[in-house]
């Protein structure tokens, strides 16, 4: 039984929480809705560099709650490094987070494309698994909340993907194998399979943690891509983001019809450009923390409103007018030719169709508060909207900036 808004607010109040990742995107919005909305007992946060650093950014990304945050006195900066041994933290800080932590939630990742397979496990696998290591000396620790990603099952062609392990291994290999070959080698005969080595290592991580044995609940949380806010800390937090659905819509505006007809080839107009705000992803894993659930939970667009590619080109064509969209198309294209090579190459291997499970997420829909997964109130056209308009500004300024005349006022 899914417990009721004062249940989970008690619960949380009697939590000492560790988060990493706390000054990225979907970190921001946890700690926002830990120290300001459920009113955790207290937060450490990891950050890498320098506590001042740290304020700076969580400023610059929320200017009008950073300060609401940290006037709680509920959060406490430890300056560390998760590809450092023990966190790269200080003696009497470690000291402090195994005597105190009850909760960890672990959101530090290095979500980049271009890294080689080597440079990926040592960013988004090995840094999970000294963790786990540590973790085992924190007393009072109860549960781990692990943030993957979706794609971790992008070897996957397309079609249902459930909250569960698909394996890719035969009876003779096993992920621990996996990993000492590309640790070793560079290679491993999965690379392949996988459309990035980001997802290959985000795969490995899930299930050498999974495979650890533990005194303590792991629960690990898969969202799809990550969109801009649609309410908390503010609605379009995190507008700037590099999203798929941005770079479509960048696409769709600076590529010629023919380079669009070729995409459509490769990504068809019923395939879904999987999304889901990133406060929906927050509350995602703070429900089902405070719910107890264990295993695999996956955050998706099934779990707001899943967009196809000819959805995203509707909504193109409804939010600009048809000269802005010709100017930036044929100044686009003059520029860069070879960008439209760029996103197919992208969308070909990152849009297979699949369809991601949120089943488990279900019976937690029905609860109210700061935390709802209720789309109530929310103007899904006009958050598209909002969206499409700022990507056309930034392409229409950056082209003005390379010295190209823009004729549509």
């Amino acid at each position: 039984m899914a417990p009721n808004p004062n249940e989970i607010s008690q619960w949380y109040q009697d939590q000492v929480v560790f988060l990493t990742g706390g000054t990225g995107t979907l970190g921001g919005c946890l700690l926002y809705k830990l120290a300001l909305q459920v009113c955790a007992k207290k937060i450490f946060v990891l950050c890498r560099g320098s506590v001042h650093e740290a304020i700076e950014k969580l400023e610059d990304s929320m200017p009008d709650e950073a300060h609401n945050i940290l006037d709680t006195q509920k959060v406490s900066f430890v300056v560390g490094d998760v590809t450092e041994s023990n966190l790269g933290l200080r003696g009497a800080d470690l000291q402090q987070l195994q005597a105190q932590v009850t909760v960890v939630i672990n959101c530090a990742a290095s979500v980049s494309l271009l890294q080689n397979q080597q440079g990926s496990v040592t960013s988004n696998c090995l840094p999970h698994l000294r963790l786990m290591k540590l973790l085992r000396n924190f007393s009072k620790l109860k549960t781990l909340l692990h943030v993957s990603t979706a794609f971790v099952n992008s070897f996957l062609p397309g079609g249902r993907v459930e909250e569960r392990i698909y394996d890719i291994y035969d009876d003779k290999e096993c992920p621990a194998n996996d990993l000492h070959s590309i640790i070793s080698t560079g290679h491993s005969q999965y690379n392949s399979q996988f459309p990035a080595p980001y997802a290959h290592a985000k795969y490995i991580a899930e299930r050498l943690i999974l495979e650890n044995p533990c005194l303590f609940s792991v629960l690990i949380v898969r969202p799809s891509n990550i969109g801009p806010a649609i309410r908390d800390p503010a609605p379009f937090y995190g507008l700037d983001m590099t999203i798929p659905m941005h770079s479509y819509v960048q696409f769709l505006l600076s590529s010629s019809d023919t380079d669009v007809r070729n995409l459509d080839d490769i990504l068809p107009p019923q395939h879904i450009v999987d999304e889901i705000p990133v406060d929906l992803v927050a509350n995602t894993c703070l429900l089902h923390l405070a719910s107890g659930t264990t295993g695999i939970v996956q955050a998706a667009a099934n779990l707001y409103i899943p967009r196809t590619s000819a959805d995203i080109q509707r909504l193109v064509d409804d939010h600009l007018s048809p000269e802005l969209e010709e100017e930036l198309r044929t100044v686009g294209y003059s520029q860069n030719p070879e960008l439209a090579k760029y996103f197919t190459r992208m969308f070909e291997r990152f849009c297979r169709n699949w369809d991601f499970d949120c089943g488990r997420s279900e019976s937690l829909k029905g609860i109210d508060g700061p935390l709802s997964l209720s789309l109530e109130g929310h103007d899904p056209e006009q958050y598209a909207k909002v969206r499409i308009q700022a990507v056309a500004r930034r392409l229409r300024a950056s082209f003005k900036n390379s010295g190209k005349p823009s004729s549509v006022t």
